[in-house]
């Protein structure tokens, strides 16, 4: 992969499964400034404190669900009027089983297209890589700073993106926890202790991983840099926003983050001289600090619960770039496809245009999503349980934490279904598993993308369509 600096961590995966099908929470985290995560090492990354599918039996066999009990424990939901003429429906067994298989034609899929994205970056980047974010020298300045003299002039310093967008300038109310997420603020430390006392730089900024262009031209206008999107670079903090926690995004992530990164090496004593530009690192560049993400596996949970269009774009773009595709949206979008047919997902028919699922003229059959969500399941890809731990919990987390109100229609799904939401204007999908009344799991996908009025009322209907199946025995 082009440019790409990565390291290994130990990933503890706290599972559990039932008839192949994950039922195990969210994962804590890891991050870069303390040792591999392990079993016996604190996490840092704040996991939802939600109740989990607990371990059950149920396939499709005897006593088991069946198709004509998910086809009429579905009927009302999917004839909804809310929902339009165009909906692509799917429900598996836990054993793989099809006991619904509604509208083969391909639909626009939202967001639910970061379950490809997950199972993706998780094939061809490995669960446990992280991202790191690298300042080099010049040759001529590489070597251990005399940190007892000032250097003769100044050095000529490159900040080396590496896709990893949950770079932080800070830590935000984390106090001194520096374990989470890879931080600027960190990186400027080490380079003023490493340049030493009275050190002058020049900087530079390096955000050639990714191709152009960095809007997709299959976005509608607006959606980047207008709140839902920055421009994707390869180089990018604070997830390219105005200020943190801010919607506005900025014009060129790059040159931000240099420009952040110079104020908090002249906050450490180091001079910047001349402004901030743009250069790739030059041949032969040595490493001067380095900072990482946590690894890949806890970047897609974060992705799939806060359905983060920024980190999903970046994820796919780094799989384009692993795989020798154009690091653009639409080598993305291909190359997710083709590393989650690698993982056993059925893609025939299916077009991704992205990695996030924004760009409308994507396709994927409802079989396609089901498919990513079973892959991940299955007992013959245990590294995929993260598409299905990131996934929100109905009425708790996520995407899903202001639906399935207590008391209330669908309380019965609260808790017992884990779903990934997605909407565009006419768009209303979701995809995920669920228990039924009788502990069976099941995994569904549901993608209507002609909704004829609000997309709040097909959202209604999609959410009754999986507590009607959280409330199914579906037995024959």
């Amino acid at each position: 992969m082009r440019g790409r600096v990565v390291a290994g961590v130990g990933a503890a995966l706290v599972v559990a499964a039932a008839g192949g099908l994950l039922v195990g929470a969210g994962l804590d985290g890891g991050g870069p400034e303390r040792p591999a995560v392990s079993a016996s090492t604190p996490a840092a990354l704040p996991s939802p404190a939600a109740p989990v599918l607990a371990p059950a039996a149920g396939g499709a066999g005897p006593g088991g669900p069946s198709a004509a009990g998910v086809s009429g424990a579905l009927r009302t939901a999917l004839s909804d009027p809310a929902l339009g003429r165009s909906l692509g429906a799917t429900v598996l067994a836990a054993d793989g089983t099809v006991l619904l298989d509604r509208g083969g034609a391909a639909h626009t899929p939202a967001s639910v297209a970061k379950l490809l994205t997950g199972a993706a970056a998780i094939t061809a980047l490995g669960p446990d890589t992280t991202l790191v974010t690298r300042v080099v020298t010049a040759p001529a300045a590489q070597g251990t700073p005399d940190a007892s003299a000032a250097p003769a002039g100044p050095v000529d310093l490159v900040l080396v993106g590496g896709g990893d967008a949950t770079l932080q300038s800070a830590g935000y109310g984390r106090g001194d926890d520096t374990t989470a997420y890879a931080r600027l603020d960190v990186l400027a430390d080490r380079v003023a202790a490493a340049l030493g006392e009275g050190a002058a730089i020049r900087l530079r900024v390096d955000d050639t991983l990714f191709d152009a262009p960095a809007v997709s031209p299959d976005w509608e206008p607006g959606y980047v840099p207008g709140g839902i999107a920055a421009p994707v670079s390869a180089l990018s903090v604070d997830q390219g926003r105005v200020r943190p926690g801010e919607d506005a995004r900025v014009e060129d992530p790059a040159l931000e983050a240099g420009r952040r990164f110079a104020a908090l090496l002249q906050a450490a004593g180091v001079q910047v001289v001349e402004g901030v530009g743009r250069g790739g690192a030059p041949a032969g560049a040595g490493e001067l600090a380095s900072v990482a993400s946590p690894p890949v596996s806890r970047l897609v949970e974060r992705m799939l619960e806060e359905s983060d269009n920024d980190l999903a774009e970046g994820l796919a773009r780094l799989v384009a770039a692993e795989r020798g595709h154009p690091a653009t949206a639409a080598g993305g979008g291909a190359a997710v496809l083709a590393a989650a047919g690698e993982a056993g997902v059925p893609v025939e028919g299916a077009l991704l245009l992205d990695g996030s699922g924004l760009a409308r003229g994507s396709r994927l059959p409802s079989a396609t999503v089901a498919g990513a969500l079973r892959a991940a399941a299955s007992p013959g890809h245990p590294e995929l349980r993260p598409v299905l731990t990131g996934l929100p919990v109905a009425g708790l987390t996520g995407t899903l934490a202001e639906r399935y109100a207590p008391d209330g229609a669908l309380d019965a799904a609260r808790g017992q279904v884990r779903a990934k939401t997605g909407t565009l204007t006419g768009v209303s999908s979701l995809a995920g598993v669920v228990r039924g009344r009788d502990g069976a799991l099941l995994v569904f996908a549901f993608l209507a993308d002609r909704v004829p009025g609000s997309t709040l009322d097909a959202r209604q209907a999609l959410d009754e369509a999986a507590t009607a199946l959280a409330r199914c025995g579906c037995g024959s």
